[in-house]
């Protein structure tokens, strides 16, 4: 009878216990997944490998920005500066879901700015919002609130406040991770809780590989520009593809200010402006020779890229090579205000021992009618107009235009193009501000 009386002593909480236990494995779990952003306007992305627009398959051109960011991926891209991410969170039936924090965990050393060639993206619209932030860039990579036109402020996210997951409904975070200075691989991790016990749930892409982000190159490069009519090859520098930072004030989606609140130390103060002279004559640059927008894009910023210690020759023979045999020997070889002019700008890059750098170059068709389709870019002979900004500066911030972008100096060229027996392209003749040169 003592055995009997035991046994059921014990045997009724073991029965209570496998009862919880079986209804605990019912439940279900929360299920979060996340993947590179489909909806997008933007996001340049750079390829190791050189492209120029007949790269570019016929049925993406102007197909919008979200086809080309997913053929760039394709390709091996990876965003530059910015990079927009879609988390899917999916609460469990019958549990209390809460998220505490997102944060993004680096895999992995930092790498240097990705090299290659940019593919950029125009649209008539307007990119989605990502509604949280991860700075790659900073110490601790948590979620910081995001305001209107993509801008990521440096107010934490989930400061003051958990975010509750409703029964089994799916919710997307559009989330903005932000890359300047390295290139990072990383992954996503969610913090949150279960019904009170503390989870963490590590996000990846396809796959299960980290995601990529390229940090943003210095100095100009080519960009492949599609989404228009007809793909485009510029010249750009870094800053106009970097992340989209707002500092002390944010503007909202009221276009109102917002001013972060106080006791944020992040980021550190700016370092004073101080141009750096170029570690190389010839910029850095995607030359496909067979691409006459890349070729045009060559000569006129090799010409315009010269230090203050650099003769005439010296531009002449960096330039010269994308020029064909008849103009190379005439006497004007370059698109630029003559080493040997004297004019005013010159005898101060001369004075302050200075550099003549190229910050943007946009080169087009020419068209005799805006109603007309563009001309193929595999004629004989190609018209282009090629516009080039620059400026001349030195070590000390000294600048010819007196450092406003505004007042930069601007040179504009109606350029020909002629095919060679090999299929690649040269400069024939150019037409400088109205005055013709070459054959």
């Amino acid at each position: 009878m003592l055995v009997g009386v035991l046994v059921l002593i014990v045997g009724v909480p073991v029965g209570l216990l496998t009862t919880v236990w079986q209804d605990d494995l019912s439940k279900d779990d929360p299920r979060f997944s996340a993947r590179y952003a489909l909806g997008t306007v933007g996001n340049p992305t750079v390829v190791s490998q050189a492209m120029s627009a007949p790269d570019i398959p016929a049925d993406l051109v102007g197909n919008g920005c979200v086809s080309s960011r997913m053929w760039a991926h394709e390709h091996g891209g990876t965003d530059i500066g910015t990079s927009a991410i879609d988390l899917q969170l999916v609460g469990a039936k019958d549990r209390t879901v809460a998220i505490r924090n997102i944060r993004a965990e680096r895999i992995g050393a930092p790498r240097p700015p990705e090299s290659g060639t940019v593919l950029g993206c125009v649209s008539q619209g307007i990119g989605e919002v990502g509604k949280i932030g991860l700075d790659l860039d900073s110490p601790a990579p948590v979620a910081l609130v995001g305001y209107a036109q993509g801008e990521v402020s440096y107010t934490p996210y989930f400061r003051d406040k958990f975010h509750y997951l409703e029964n089994q409904k799916p919710e997307v975070f559009s989330v903005t991770t932000l890359a300047s200075e390295h290139s990072y691989d990383y992954v996503i991790k969610v913090d949150g809780s279960v019904d009170g016990e503390n989870r963490t749930w590590t996000l990846t892409a396809e796959g299960g590989r980290p995601f990529r982000i390229s940090g943003v190159r210095e100095e100009p490069s080519n960009m492949l520009t599609f989404g228009l009519p007809t793909p485009r090859t510029d010249y750009r520098g870094g800053g106009s593809l970097g992340a989209s930072r707002c500092t002390t004030v944010c503007i909202d989606d009221d276009n109102q200010e917002v001013k972060q609140p106080s006791g944020i130390t992040y980021p550190p103060p700016a370092a004073p402006f101080a141009p750096q002279r170029p570690q190389a004559k010839t910029p850095p640059l995607t030359v496909v020779p067979r691409d006459p927008e890349s070729v045009a894009l060559a000569w006129a910023v090799t010409s315009h890229s010269f230090d203050h210690s650099d003769t005439e020759a010296d531009v002449t023979a960096r330039s010269a090579r994308y020029l064909t045999a008849q103009l190379r020997e005439k006497r004007q070889l370059y698109a630029s205000t003559s080493l040997t002019g004297g004019s005013p700008q010159l005898q101060e890059l001369r004075a302050h021992r200075g550099w003549s750098q190229v910050s943007a170059a946009d080169v087009m068709l020419q068209r005799t009618d805006d109603t007309d389709a563009p001309p193929p870019l595999t004629r004989q002979e190609v018209a282009l107009r090629v516009r080039v900004q620059y400026d001349y500066w030195d070590e000390k911030g000294w600048s010819a235009a007196a450092g406003e972008p505004t007042k930069l100096l601007f040179d504009e060229y109606q350029v020909t193009m002629a095919r060679q027996a090999d299929g690649t392209y040269l400069v024939d003749s150019y037409l400088d501000g109205g005055r013709p040169t070459g054959g």
